[in-house]
């Protein structure tokens, strides 16, 4: 029962979404029909050329936080990305504590903390540069398994740990949204 609930609930939620933003975006864009419909649309290729927030065309970028430890030039800091080459930027990965709440995956790099590297300040703090810039964090992720995201989602009351737990690691770090990277939802094995 609650595998149901939980898959419905997250199905609801990913339908939502997915209409609110073809809702949203495509009203931008000239129709499919009619007299508009082989004019080009000149879309920005930058940031750089962005008037506003408010512009249709949403950049978002993926960050994977592991690419500091490749070797020789696949290195890639935080301080490599270009912050006007997306319009949002996403942190991966934060992980789920065993207690329902958001954690640090990798407290040595993403924290600053115990002479950490503090990667997530770091990667927040590209909005210094360019102010339009969002910036989230990816919850999850493929080494996260299903197991624990499924239990935090059984109960109302885990979910609400959770929520409270997302919204005070966002406001402690400048994140300015979540990514739940959960693909496997509603499933109780993990591989």
């Amino acid at each position: 029962m609650a595998t149901t609930t939980t898959t419905t609930f997250f199905t609801f939620i990913t339908t939502l979404f997915i209409l609110l933003h073809l809702t949203t975006s495509l009203k931008h864009y000239p129709s499919n029909k009619g007299p508009n419909s082989l004019r080009p649309v000149n879309l920005p290729t930058s940031t750089h050329e962005r008037e506003d927030d408010e512009s249709p065309l949403k950049v978002v970028c993926y960050y994977g936080s592991w690419a500091v430890y490749r070797p020789g030039q696949g290195k890639f800091p935080v301080e490599e990305i270009d912050p006007f080459l997306c319009s949002h930027i996403i942190y991966g990965f934060a992980g789920l504590g065993s207690d329902g709440r958001i954690r640090a995956l990798d407290p040595y790099n993403d924290l600053k903390d115990n002479w950490g590297k503090g990667a997530f300040q770091r990667f927040t703090g590209l909005k210094t540069v360019n102010p339009k810039l969002k910036s989230l964090i990816a919850i999850g992720g493929w080494n996260e398994g299903s197991v624990k995201y499924s239990n935090m989602a059984s109960s109302g009351e885990s979910r609400a740990v959770f929520v409270r737990s997302v919204v005070e690691f966002l406001d402690r770090y400048g994140f300015e949204g979540l990514d739940m990277d959960w693909g496997m939802f509603g499933y109780f094995l993990d591989f």
